[in-house]
């Protein structure tokens, strides 16, 4: 059984992060990269090409050999309105890093954004 952070709102993420030390190290670490035992994988939000717009990039980099899949989740936030969409697939590569980029209306607001995933490495 795990804990999907990256689908549970804000708030859920925050009583988990204070109550049991779930959801990331308790630190909230926006437009930045958290490394791991075997790579990294970081998270960045954008202003897309007209307003309400937004880019979620989403990457991962392994130290131990090429990426072969990566099933990756991502829920993106408005805090001002109150809307969520879910984002996220299953992509084949083969290098060592991966990179996706999401394209998506937000509409105008606080937006924030949470990964989460798994690689399978060759």
């Amino acid at each position: 059984m795990s804990l999907d952070c990256g689908k549970m709102t804000k708030n859920a993420q925050h009583y988990a992060r204070e109550k049991d030390g779930l959801c990331n190290t308790g630190v909230d670490q926006p437009q930045d990269r958290v490394t791991g035992n075997c790579g990294w994988s970081d998270l960045y939000i954008s202003q897309g090409s007209s307003s309400g717009q937004a880019v979620v990039q989403e990457s991962a980099f392994s130290y131990l050999g090429p990426i072969w899949k990566a099933d990756y989740g991502v829920y993106v936030a408005n805090f001002s309105t109150g809307g969520g969409t879910d984002l996220g697939g299953t992509q084949y590569t083969w290098p060592f890093y991966w990179s996706n980029y999401d394209n998506l209306y937000t509409g105008m607001g606080s937006v924030t954004a949470t990964l989460s995933g798994s690689a399978t490495l060759v």
